[in-house]
């Protein structure tokens, strides 16, 4: 928060996106073993997210991008969505799975910009 607030007061807007959800167990390891809809492949967002970190607020200049709607539903964050694998590990999403979401991601990050 502190960088923030530094980048803030020098009148530079920021855009921070939030993190996609992490794994305890190594995604692609846990659908070559258990199958790409195996519900012990996905994680509840309730789990991962903490959403007290908004609730905190942000220094003024600073906007917040939740990613969280790109990679979960109300119940799960899933280890495939559409039939595209989401993560290439236990934190990193595939390369596939970011060209797939981009038409949906990019509106909404440029009309953060006002690009």
């Amino acid at each position: 928060m502190e960088a923030w607030q530094q980048l803030a007061a020098a009148g530079i807007p920021v855009i921070g996106l939030r993190d996609n959800p992490r794994h305890e167990r190594d995604v692609p390891d846990c659908v070559a073993e258990l199958g790409d809809l195996a519900p012990e492949c996905a994680v509840a967002p309730a789990d991962i997210y903490d959403d007290a970190v908004l609730a905190a607020g942000l220094p003024p200049g600073v906007q917040l991008l939740d990613t969280r709607p790109y990679f979960c539903t109300s119940t799960e964050c899933p280890s495939v969505i559409g039939n595209v694998r989401v993560y290439r590990d236990d934190a990193h999403v595939t390369a596939m799975y970011m060209r797939t979401v981009r038409p949906v991601l990019e509106p909404d990050l440029l009309a953060m910009t006002g690009w």
